[in-house]
């Protein structure tokens, strides 16, 4: 027989799976508890994130470097090509090329002729905005948007450019592969307030509907705890399925809807089987 005062955190892992259950416990739940279930659900929604994001080997430039991003042209990847890294070393026949382009500066400089300026992940061009430039031993590329980054030539890498897409994922493996834990926290954090923000604003809303159903007591809810409770509680069994679902086939779009339609699909279920009355 299933024991009815069982100590938290188990007495709320018991009520998700039955829809009745949920709204009569109601009650249960303090809103320390409330607070402490929610911020666990977020976290276990990272799990997924985390493991996605450990597995990439680049990232796409036009989150951290756009307006550079769009500017690199098939005509420089093309130019490119004349040269080649050897463990981790630029050389080539050609000779230092520039171009230039409005806000814009593409250009090969291995005698380190050009100069940049600034701190660790903001250097910068006195004269443009957004710039490419391929040392012997390095890159550098500045972003109007303030970010700018040196980076060294990975040794196990060859420079095979045939178009501005190679030339942006090459940048990209290089600037994800130097600044790893950097870009992968900043990354992680920015994800997780992102979830926090949309539960809490989807949460929220739900919680104060269901409150205010008190008032024309079409429910028997009590307080504002009782139906923070219900749905915390409603949005359990959806959050283990979105976590299991996205170990799988991991799409952050996807996450987010398969959370949000086991919600709804809960609630329907509670009032089916209680119409939200004891």
């Amino acid at each position: 027989m299933m024991r009815e005062n069982l100590p938290f955190p188990a007495n709320f892992f018991m009520a998700i799976f039955f829809p009745k259950r949920i709204f009569l416990k109601r009650k249960m739940l303090s809103w320390l508890q409330i607070i402490i279930i929610f911020v666990f659900m977020n976290g276990c929604l990272m799990v997924p994130i985390s493991l996605f994001l450990s597995s990439m080997s680049g990232i796409n430039t036009k989150y951290i470097i756009p307006s550079i991003s769009k500017s690199i042209t098939d005509d420089f990847a093309q130019r490119l090509s004349d040269y080649q890294l050897t463990d981790g070393t630029l050389s080539g026949k050609g000779n230092d090329f520039q171009i230039k382009n409005m806000h814009t500066f593409l250009a090969v400089d291995l005698k380190n002729r050009i100069k940049v300026q600034g701190s660790r992940f903001h250097l910068k061009m006195s004269s443009f905005s957004n710039s490419l430039i391929f040392k012997k031993h390095g890159f550098v590329i500045t972003d109007q948007n303030g970010f700018g980054f040196y980076l060294k030539y990975l040794n196990n890498v060859q420079l095979t450019m045939k178009n501005a897409r190679d030339v942006k994922e090459f940048v990209g493996e290089a600037l994800f592969n130097q600044y790893r834990p950097f870009l992968v926290g900043t990354i992680s954090l920015l994800i997780y307030a992102g979830l926090l923000i949309a539960n809490l604003l989807l949460m929220g809303i739900v919680t104060l509907i269901l409150w205010l159903t008190k008032v024309s007591h079409y429910s028997s809810i009590g307080s504002l705890r009782e139906a923070g409770s219900v749905i915390i509680m409603a949005a359990g069994l959806p959050s283990i399925a979105t976590l299991a679902f996205s170990l799988v086939d991991f799409n952050i779009t996807l996450l987010l809807m398969i959370q949000s339609l086991g919600l709804v699909i809960m609630l329907t279920l509670i009032f089916w089987r209680t119409s939200f009355q004891d």
